[in-house]
């Protein structure tokens, strides 16, 4: 038996769900960034305008809006200024619609999902003892370790939620908890002691991506970030439109903390989202402060753990029900089920692998020889082992290999580590690596000696492998620089505090001798069974930087990479998709590979004008005759953040004896036609026993041509999880299609933002 963090909405096809369509009466610019155009546009209505839900919808090229039938226009301003600067009016229709959530499309039940969540975003926001990060996010006002004087940082304990709706139109809340670390110290405080560089160093990314802040004032609080300095206090500091100073507004809008305020401290700027471009506003700099991730010092000391076991999850989640007591939608009480949702068990078996000599691995022979219904602890241990028996799938010749290794090393220690690394690379696959020098350099911050012996390499070898060393100053900065020159050899990176744990941590050792075998081009392992489809395509992009990975032949283990640029930000400008996919697409199908079904994962969000490169693309091969007219392919979009929706395994009655535990990697829950949630990750009991919850990740079909089964897509999805090469005992959460390409695209970034 499965449980999920739902929660039945009981007697939602009750409800009444009628809309009014509002219709933009000029054309808006067709391009990538429309949606966040009329978005934007939606938000203003829905805070500021009119104070109700209201969501964007297109039909054909036109731009409409939609938000609840009976709410009163009267004087409503309705027009905006945006690109390229001309007024856009946004007239009300008399369409209406009503939507019967038994035989609703899928985009009218996501609308509706979207309107009844707002009811719950209304309920808690008249909550006093609960302060609003997101609209979908609430935590509590007072930190849960406010008593515990050694811990640096305040814990907030909070909420995610969302609405969503299952096969039969029946709606749900869905529910996680989050936590919000922030610290004790104001940035005040952190420049009255001279603290202000711990800020710029609490993680590798640079401080001003990700100066996040929260803005305390006593029982209203909310995220935002730093903007810059006033250069005046807050007494000097007027506010033109209230007619007062900094310091006055905060003595009548929040008399509770104004006698904490020195007159003479300084106004700085913040914004409440700087992606919507949000004008800065002055406020007291006391009354800021820094928001942390898990990444930060001070919370391996916190008394309040950023993971939580399921059983702890799942009484949070039942106190937060609690809490909420009676929401309403319209005038209607919402009969909410304090149960979870329980389904009898539906995972996907762990897929037959494949490891060199023909030899595969089968989770059935283990159910035989360890008597356990489903022995999924044993599965890494079993790819180990076959891996060291059999070695690898594929095998490519090692090439000469160089050393580069700081000069701080010791020679001891330099030599054991290649006589360790040879001997665990022969072990595995049966190859000799031999390192034909040991280069040492002069570190520095920014690795100058380092990578020009890199480059004397690159220069005189066509084909060579470097295992580099790199110096423990600034590996973020050097590594990416290193990547970047090797890119025309074979390169393996390890920080210079690893090299004693390597030769004394046999899986270290293993990962590491596993990653010079990969970037060689040596496949441990292949898939023994088939998939779904025959060619799948993964996409990433991360500042104007794109990789494609595409998998294909039996089992997926035919495989190709291609790096390019985006055109822009965000989204890949559709020439520069359609062309890449008409010369790999091409190249794969001239090759002998029979095409009749593709699959596109994209990395979040798929953005419209991708869509169009991917289907002038695919017409174009079929028009030429290199695929076939009936070829069906889908847009899949993989989303780490999604619906707050835990999946756990249960064991015992659906009540309070009930013991929630983590669930086998491949459990799922199939959402609708188009939507899966999968864990691809957990192991029961030892997670469970670490305090840990497996997270889930959303499988969405954005776009198809032709009949795909979701439960087939949701399958392919797990299967090419299966590809953890770099470390066989760890599972990972996101197919190698775009995992791959998150891998390539992160070596690169910092030397890009350079």
């Amino acid at each position: 038996m499965l449980a999920y963090t739902l929660f039945e909405i009981r007697n939602s096809q009750q409800l009444d769900f009628r809309y009014r369509l509002l219709k933009v009466r000029e054309r808006l610019p067709d391009d990538n960034y429309r949606p966040v155009r009329v978005q934007k546009w939606a938000d203003e209505m829905w805070r500021r305008r009119l104070k109700c839900p209201v969501f964007p919808r297109s039909r054909d090229t036109d731009a409409y809006f939609i938000m609840p039938a009976d709410v009163d226009m009267t004087n409503a301003d309705l027009t905006f200024k945006d690109v390229p600067h001309m007024t856009y009016h946004v007239d009300p229709t008399d369409e209406i619609i009503s939507v019967d959530l038994r035989v609703a499309s899928g985009a009218d039940l996501e609308f509706v999902a979207s309107m009844v969540e707002r009811a719950f975003s209304d309920t808690l926001r008249n909550q006093p003892n609960y302060w609003r990060d997101t609209w979908t996010r609430f935590f509590r006002v007072s930190p849960d370790n406010q008593d515990k004087a050694s811990d640096i940082i305040n814990a907030y304990r909070g909420f995610s939620f969302g609405v969503t709706s299952i096969r039969g139109g029946r709606l749900f809340l869905a529910v996680d908890v989050a936590t919000r670390y922030v610290s004790r110290l104001s940035l005040l405080d952190y420049r009255d002691r001279g603290l202000e560089e711990q800020l710029r160093e609490h993680c590798d990314v640079r401080m001003e991506h990700r100066r996040a802040f929260l803005r305390d004032n006593g029982p209203v609080k909310f995220g935002c970030f730093y903007a810059g300095d006033t250069g005046q206090t807050i007494a000097e500091f007027w506010l033109e439109e209230l007619n007062e100073t900094v310091l006055e507004y905060y003595r009548r809008r929040y008399p509770q903390i104004s006698s904490s305020l020195s007159p003479d401290e300084e106004a700085v700027y913040y914004v409440q989202d700087k992606e919507r471009g949000t004008a800065p506003f002055p406020v007291p700099v006391s009354r800021l402060f820094p928001r942390f991730t898990t990444e930060h010092i001070g919370l391996r000391q916190c008394s309040i753990p950023p993971q939580l076991s399921p059983q702890v999850r799942m009484k949070l989640i039942s106190e937060f029900l609690q809490d909420l007591g009676q929401v309403c939608y319209g005038d209607v009480p919402l009969d909410l089920s304090f149960e979870p949702l329980h389904i009898d068990g539906s995972f996907f078996q762990v897929p037959g692998l494949e490891f060199g000599q023909g030899h595969i691995i089968r989770i059935d022979a283990l159910q035989k020889r360890t008597n356990e219904p489903y022995p999924i602890r044993h599965w890494g241990p079993a790819k180990i082992k076959a891996l060291y028996e059999r070695h690898p799938f594929h095998t490519e010749p090692l090439p000469v290999a160089f050393l580069l290794c700081p000069n701080t090393l010791s020679r001891r220690l330099r030599e054991e580590f290649v006589q360790r690394l040879v001997t665990e690379v022969k072990l595995q696959s049966g190859l000799d690596l031999s390192f034909s020098r040991q280069i040492p350099y002069a570190p520095d911050l920014e690795g100058r000696n380092l990578i020009s012996e890199a480059e004397t390499l690159v220069r005189d070898h066509r084909r060579a492998l470097l295992v580099c060393v790199l110096p423990s100053e600034a590996v973020s900065q050097v590594h990416p620089l290193l990547k970047e020159t090797c890119r025309s050899v074979f390169s393996q990176c390890i920080h210079e505090g690893n090299v004693q744990e390597v030769c004394v941590n046999r899986s270290k050792l293993r990962n590491l001798a596993l990653g010079v075998l990969i970037a060689t081009g040596s496949k441990p392992w292949v898939l023994a069974d088939l998939l779904h489809q025959d060619l799948y395509v993964g996409i990433d992009v991360q500042d104007s930087r794109v990789v494609y990975t595409y998998l294909f032949g039996k089992g997926g283990r035919e495989m190709r990479r291609r790096t390019g640029s985006s055109g822009g930000k965000e989204a890949i400008k559709t020439r520069r998709i359609r062309d890449e996919l008409l010369s790999s697409v091409k190249q794969i199908a001239t090759q002998g590979f029979h095409l009749e079904s593709i699959i596109f994962h994209r990395d979040g969000r798929i953005w419209p004008k991708e869509s169009e490169g991917i289907e002038d693309a695919l017409n174009r091969l079929r028009s030429e005759g290199i695929i076939g007219g009936s070829v069906r392919h889908a847009i899949v979009e993989l989303r780490k953040t999604h619906l707050p929706v835990r999946i756990f395994s249960v064991a015992g009655p659906p009540n309070d004896l009930t013991t929630f535990q983590n669930p086998f990697p491949g459990c799922y829950l199939i959402l609708d036609e188009g939507r899966a949630i999968i864990t691809t990750t957990g192991k029961p009991e030892k997670w469970d026993e670490q305090g840990k919850t497996a997270r889930t990740l959303l499988v969405s079909v954005a776009q198809t041509s032709g009949a795909f089964d979701i439960r087939h897509v949701a399958e392919d999805v797990f299967r090419l999880t299966q590809f953890n090469w770099n470390a066989p005992d760890i599972d990972i959460s996101m197919p190698v299609t775009v995992r791959w390409d998150d891998e390539l695209l992160r070596e690169t970034l910092l030397k890009d933002e350079d």
